[in-house]
């Protein structure tokens, strides 16, 4: 469940390692601005801001003078970023009520903080200012940044899916194979990247690679309709481990796992071990998430463009239901303690879903931060920094212009590519965004219990899903044998540790917050 946050905790790691840099753009003060301008101030993570930029104000006026035009007011956005430990930094600004308009944020992270009424519940200034977000955000998302009846942020909404298999292209040719579309010609590709000398003469050569978890997500919706616990036609929450096609997805693996296309990265692997693996001819299939390419190691793709990298997701031929991580992992919340909540919403609201708004507040000026080309990969507009401009300091929009807003929606996110963004980056994140994906995906409902635990509850299901956990990968990995004994064996052991009453008290959550979760359901 939703993990809480100890304040005390983030005060001894702050003393413990200042590693996080706090910087800021944008310096006007309340006292000099004029009547119609209010700051605006924005957390974020992941950047390290310089106090000034050549363009910043160039870019601010020309945002102000749209805005004005459109909302009647201005805006002197100061924007703040932490490097690193941004979860930590975050907790501990919150808990010193500092003063943020608006922070780009985790549904993990701010589930905990709306339980205490630390953000602003925003559904009465979606109902005043922007209705249309209702309908154009699924209702998956609203229900992820919902507790209690309150909203408490913006999804920024994501992808239906986000997991699928990154495949040596080179090797493919080598091979002189297709990219897969189904799990047996997987399986094809796997044997013959096991048994080719060229590609692997001594026999260390993995096949393919990814986490237990990860290959949950991609693989048991070809096994069963529930990747992901689920409610029955009786109307109950059942765990996804005891449905029958859970047992197949475990004996897929340790048929794999036996005939050497996985191996021990199966319990073990991170992500970077495995990128590094694949750098070193030493992995062929990456069973991963989406971002692997533009965002992880791999990244260094943009140097070996040799390996020539291929995406596919979950096998269309095969799955029953895509497993979806829901869409509201990345969201903006208003904290209590910020001082123009109304004015900030309407000025996100303003560009979050507006292609010329968003342009201006994203990449600044086209001609002067920015310049646009087509792409021929991709068919997508690409936006670059003007040749002119770039230098061993400069080299985003950003470098030039600074920061004036967070993220916006997934389609206007989608819309152009990037001089830093592998073209099968932008085709990798189009495949996941499908009406086709979005229909066929399974929601795991406990998920959407947004609320904590009672202690003994936490315990039990902590204890009992643990025991699932690694009795069914020492299936895969051979120690033990999927029987009918062994199931049964396990069902008892979860039951003994209270998965039963787990599930019980999940039940009654899901019947308490049917209005919600009606969607879930469909």
């Amino acid at each position: 469940m939703k993990r809480k946050l100890s304040l005390f905790l983030a005060v001894i790691m702050m003393l413990s390692f200042m590693v996080a840099t706090l910087s800021s753009c944008g310096d006007k003060t309340d006292e000099t601005l004029d009547k119609d301008t209010y700051n605006i101030s924005i957390l974020f993570p992941g950047y390290a801001l310089e106090q000034s930029y050549e363009y910043q104000k160039q870019v601010q006026d020309a945002i102000n003078e749209k805005l004005y035009n459109d909302l009647g007011f201005k805006v002197n956005v100061v924007c703040n970023s932490y490097v690193d430990q941004y979860e930590t930094m975050l907790a501990l600004d919150l808990a010193n009520k500092m003063s943020y308009d608006f922070i780009r944020t985790t549904n993990g992270t701010a589930a905990g903080y709306a339980e205490k009424d630390i953000f602003v519940d925003i559904k009465p200034l979606i109902d005043q200012y922007a209705p249309d977000l209702w309908d154009l955000i699924p209702e998956n998302a609203w229900a992820e940044c919902t507790i209690n009846g309150k909203v408490y942020g913006i999804p920024t909404c994501s992808f239906p899916i986000s997991y699928g298999l990154w495949i040596r292209g080179d090797w493919l040719k080598k091979l002189n194979k297709e990219l897969p579309t189904s799990l047996a010609e997987l399986e094809a590709l796997c044997e013959a990247i096991k048994t080719n000398k060229e590609i692997n003469p001594n026999g260390k050569v993995i096949p393919m690679a990814g986490n237990r978890d990860i290959m949950e997500f991609v693989f048991l919706g070809m096994f069963t309709d529930h990747p992901g616990d689920y409610v029955d036609e009786n109307g109950n929450v059942q765990p996804k481990y005891l449905d029958p096609g859970y047992r197949k997805f475990v004996e897929k693996l340790a048929e794999w796992y036996k005939k050497g296309y996985i191996d021990d990265l199966v319990t073990n692997g991170d992500e970077n071990t495995i990128n590094s693996l694949i750098s070193k001819d030493m992995v062929g299939i990456h069973v991963a998430n989406v971002y692997q390419l533009e965002y992880s190691t791999l990244n260094s793709y943009n140097a070996q463009k040799n390996l020539d990298m291929k995406w596919i997701i979950p096998f269309k031929a095969d799955t029953k239901k895509y497993y979806s991580s829901g869409f509201g992992s990345d969201i903006i919340s208003f904290p209590v303690t910020g001082k123009n909540t109304e004015k900030a919403f309407q000025y996100m609201n303003w560009y979050y879903n507006n292609q010329e708004n968003s342009d201006l507040v994203l990449y600044g000026l086209e001609g002067v931060t920015y310049e646009r080309s087509q792409d021929p990969e991709t068919g997508k507009e690409k936006l670059s920094v003007p040749a002119d401009k770039l230098s061993d300091t400069v080299k985003t929009f950003n470098d030039l212009k600074g920061f004036h807003g967070a993220n916006v929606f997934t389609r206007l996110q989608l819309l152009y590519t990037y001089n830093s963004r592998p073209a099968e980056s932008a085709k990798a994140y189009d495949s996941c965004n499908t009406d086709e994906i979005l229909n066929n995906c399974h929601l795991d409902v406990t998920r959407y219990f947004q609320t904590t635990l009672p202690v003994d509850i936490a315990t039990k299901s902590a204890d009992s899903r643990n025991v699932l956990y690694s009795r069914t990968l020492d299936m895969i990995t051979g120690k033990v044998a999927s029987t009918d004994a062994e199931w049964d064996k396990l069902r008892k052991e979860w039951e003994n540790l209270g998965g039963k009453q787990v599930y019980e008290h999940y039940t009654k959550l899901y019947n308490e917050n049917k209005a919600t979760l009606s969607f879930l359901s469909k």
